[in-house]
């Protein structure tokens, strides 16, 4: 029951296009998500990746079963980020739980309670 995405829009939701991503960091954090917007803003690319990303994740054409998990992007992204970065599952946690910007890129409002 995995989605790629959710694509509900909610009202504290800022879009790709208008999160502010530290233009001046020389962060490796930084530099990833900036990198993975770009793949998500570009539709053609995103299509390539996500193709490629449900070879290893079928979705589940019944949608009313299972548990619903985490968003195929979500999963991509924290994967990628923790490769990039080369950090452990504990700082990883951190940025999910806490990093503002990572959270708006998972698709996350302000006002959002969900942790990993």
């Amino acid at each position: 029951m995995r989605k790629i995405y959710d694509f509900q829009s909610s009202l504290d939701r800022i879009p790709l296009e208008e999160m502010d991503l530290y233009p001046n960091s020389r962060d490796d954090t930084v530099a990833y998500l900036a990198g993975f917007r770009a793949i998500l803003l570009d539709v053609e690319t995103r299509e390539a990746l996500f193709a490629l990303v449900r070879t290893f994740f079928p979705l589940d054409p019944r949608t009313n079963r299972g548990r619903p998990g985490m968003d195929l992007l979500v999963i991509v992204l924290l994967a990628g980020l923790k490769q990039a970065t080369n950090c452990d599952y504990d700082r990883l946690t951190l940025w999910a739980n806490d990093l503002a910007v990572l959270r708006q890129m998972m698709g996350h409002g302000s006002e959002d309670p969900k942790r990993y």
